[in-house]
C-alpha cells in the first residue's frame, strides 16, 4: 500500500560504505538509532529486509507501509526515510553497495546494461511485499543469506552475490514494464553541491566543520548562489543543515556509547552544553537525557 505525501522535509546526504566489498557483515539494526529515521540520500543502491515490526518508508514523497518479511529497494540519490509504527521498534537488515563495482570485482562486467536498467527501466522502489513480488523478495533474501552466512573466501562467493544482484535488477525491470518509470538520475543542483556535501559529511566525522565560504568555493559558486542552490537540494540553509546533522550524530552517540552528555556536546562541536541542550530540544522535542532514557534500553542487538 502506498500514499502520496506532501510533507516537505530537509534531506541529508549520508556516507554509506559499500558493504558488498567491505569485510564487515550487515548487522541486525534497530530502526530508531540509524540514519534512516530522517530524510536522506546517498550514492549507493540499498536493499533491506524487515525482520520484525511495522512502520512506514517514504521514498521521494511516496509512503509505503512495511511489516515483517517485506523488502526495501532504494536507488542511488533517492530521498528516503523509514519510521516505526506505534507498536515499538522494527528491526532490519540493510545492505548498501555500488552494483557497477560489484560486477567489475566479480569479473562479470555488464556496466552498460546495468546503467540502462537503472536509469531507464525501473518503475518499482520502496517497500515490496513477498505476496505481491515473490521473486524480488526471494532474491533479496538470497543476497542477504549469501552475505551473512558465507565467508568472503568461500569459492564463488562474490560471483554468486553479483549474479543475485543482476537477477534482482532484471526482475525489477520486468515487473516495471507497464509502470511509469522512476526518475533516479542525479539532478544538476545536486551535482553542483556534491563536493560541499562531501565536505560537510567529512567535517561531521572529524569534528572540523567547513565554513559557508569554504563550501561555496568547493562548489565554484558565489556564497549567495550557493546558499540558494543548497536550500533547493536539502531544504535547509547550510548552517541549519550542519546543526541538524550534528544533532543526528549526537543522537547516535547517546544511544551507542556511555559517554556523558557533556562529552558528547564537546565531540559534536557545540561546546556550550546549554546551547547544545536548547538545539537538541528544538530539533527533537526532547532533551538529550530524555532521549537517552527513552531509547537506550531498546538498543540491544
Amino acid at each position: 500500500m502506498r500514499n502520496r505525501s506532501n510533507n516537505s522535509l530537509p534531506a541529508f546526504y549520508t556516507y554509506h560504505n559499500d558493504m558488498m566489498l567491505d569485510p564487515d557483515k550487515p548487522i541486525l539494526a534497530i530502526l530508531d538509532i540509524n540514519d534512516f529515521t530522517y530524510l536522506h540520500f546517498h550514492d549507493c543502491f540499498e536493499i533491506g529486509y524487515c525482520v520484525s515490526g511495522t512502520g512506514v518508508c517514504m521514498v521521494e514523497g511516496t509512503e509505503y507501509a512495511f511489516k515483517e518479511g517485506d523488502v526495501e529497494i532504494i536507488f542511488p540519490f533517492q530521498r528516503h526515510l523509514s519510521r516505526n509504527g506505534d507498536n515499538g521498534s522494527s528491526r532490519w537488515y540493510w545492505l548498501t553497495f555500488n552494483p557497477h563495482t560489484l560486477m567489475e570485482r566479480s569479473g562479470l562486467g555488464g556496466s552498460s546494461k546495468l546503467e540502462q536498467l537503472m536509469a531507464g527501466e525501473m518503475g518499482l522502489c520502496g517497500i515490496l511485499t513477498p505476496s505481491e513480488y515473490p521473486e524480488i523478495a526471494g532474491l533479496v533474501k538470497k543476497i542477504f543469506t549469501e552475505t551473512l552466512e558465507k565467508d568472503n573466501d568461500t569459492p564463488y562467493h562474490s560471483e554468486l552475490r553479483a549474479l543475485y544482484v543482476y537477477q534482482l535488477l532484471i526482475e525489477l525491470s520486468r515487473r516495471s514494464a507497464n509502470l511509469p518509470k522512476l526518475q533516479i538520475q542525479r539532478d544538476r543542483n545536486l551535482q553542483s553541491v556534491s563536493k560541499a556535501l562531501d565536505l560537510i559529511a567529512s567535517g561531521i566525522q572529524n569534528g572540523n566543520l567547513p565554513s559557508v565560504e569554504d563550501l561555496a568555493r568547493a562548489s565554484n559558486m558565489s556564497v549567495s548562489n550557493f546558499r540558494k542552490i543548497f536550500r533547493k537540494v536539502t531544504g535547509l540553509s547550510p548552517k541549519d543543515y550542519m546543526t541538524r546533522a550534528l544533532i543526528n550524530k549526537a543522537q547516535q552517540m547517546l544511544l551507542t556509547s556511555q559517554k556523558s552528555i557533556s562529552e558528547i556536546c564537546i565531540e559534536t562541536g557545540f561546546g556550550d552544553q546549554s546551547w547544545f541542550n536548547r538545539q537538541f530540544l528544538a530539533k527533537t522535542k526532547m532533551t538529550p537525557s530524555g532521549f537517552r532514557k527513552k531509547f537506550q534500553r531498546e538498543y540491544v542487538l
